[in-house]
């Protein structure tokens, strides 16, 4: 499996494969990939609706393979991106349409792209990968998480000559929840307002994104973790006047305490701190944080605090009940604080 840079570096020089396969679970990067096939194998002047094919329904393999099998019009290439994701669950391909394809795959035709996109990663014992593997380049994009995701983040400011401070990068990072999209969308808007200024101070950009969903609830949770109620129902507040998910909201709660959780059991073990942040998958200053918020709680805490937003959960998604009011109690039950009286 090749790395999406060398792909890059590979058709500037005109080395191009006649089919691909970009899966995994980053799609920022595979979107990205994706635009440089269309502008480096298909000049402005040559890319149309003519020589590019974007398939988001597959009609049949006969229609597919028929439209690879055409000449490009005027230009060097013909570029077909797949991206229906049912096309890959090859109980929906018939035996025939799967023998077709094989075919196909074995005697491409030298002139189109045949581009596979999957969402996701593919079942790796069907036939359909184990002959991708056998005739196709394969490209696995995977979102980047801790130190990977901080080195990024620091990539993206040094492309605009920015020097971010440790505490901005740890803020974004919490925040994005593996989103680069929107990290990529933040970093814009912070060195657009900063100007001038190389060395960016947290301080200083607070106000750009502070009203941001998972930055809101990044603090939430933080507030639930140091036992700060007052300061935690504040945060849920201003989630909540935003039009913001009750649902996700506490999705993204429970996912944090089950990272608590995990700290507490490797501790347990006896596992050390930095073995425990390597093992938790994220970066080494969120280790740090969830480290440090397991000294407030013990394992039988965070299950029962578990037990309760899952208990949550289905009631938001299955009662009729105040969602609002629901999470607000749910809150308040976490550290034990006796339940206001409205």
């Amino acid at each position: 499996m090749l790395e999406a840079a060398r792909i890059v570096d590979d058709l500037k020089v005109g080395k191009v494969f006649p089919v691909y396969v970009i899966s995994g679970d980053d799609i920022y990067h595979q979107d990205m990939l994706l635009k440089n096939f269309c502008s480096i194998l298909l000049p402005v002047e040559f890319n149309h609706g003519l020589n590019i094919h974007i398939l988001e329904t597959v009609p049949s393999t006969y229609d597919l393979l028929a439209m690879a099998n055409s000449l490009p019009f005027f230009a060097s290439w013909r570029i077909i991106i797949v991206k229906d994701q049912n096309y890959y669950k090859q109980s929906l391909i018939s035996d025939d349409e799967l023998k077709e394809l094989f075919s196909y795959l074995d005697n491409p035709n030298s002139s189109t792209c045949l581009i596979f996109l999957v969402r996701g990663n593919m079942d790796k014992r069907s036939k359909l990968f184990k002959k991708f593997k056998e005739t196709s380049t394969i490209i696995e994009l995977t979102t980047p998480r801790g130190s990977n995701l901080v080195n990024w983040i620091k990539k993206e400011f040094n492309k605009y000559g920015k020097e971010p401070e440790a505490a901005l990068i740890s803020l974004l990072a919490s925040a994005a929840n593996g989103d680069l999209y929107f990290l990529s969308g933040e970093i814009n808007k912070i060195c657009t307002y900063v100007g001038n200024n190389r060395v960016i101070k947290l301080e200083e950009t607070r106000s750009v994104f502070a009203k941001t969903l998972n930055l809101g609830v990044f603090q939430v949770i933080d507030a639930l973790a140091e036992g700060n109620m007052q300061r935690a129902l504040k945060g849920l507040e201003n989630l909540l006047d935003a039009g913001e998910s009750e649902i996700l909201i506490n999705h993204l709660i429970a996912r944090h305490f089950r990272l608590i959780l995990k700290a507490l059991v490797l501790k347990d073990k006896g596992v050390s701190s930095r073995a425990i942040i390597e093992k938790l998958n994220v970066a080494s200053f969120i280790g740090e944080k969830i480290l440090k918020q397991s000294k407030l709680f013990n394992m039988e805490e965070v299950l029962d605090i578990l037990t309760k937003l899952g208990d949550l959960d289905i009631k938001l998604k299955t009662s009729s009940a105040n969602s609002k009011r629901s999470l607000e109690l749910t809150l308040l039950q976490m550290k034990d604080v006796e339940c206001l009286q409205y």
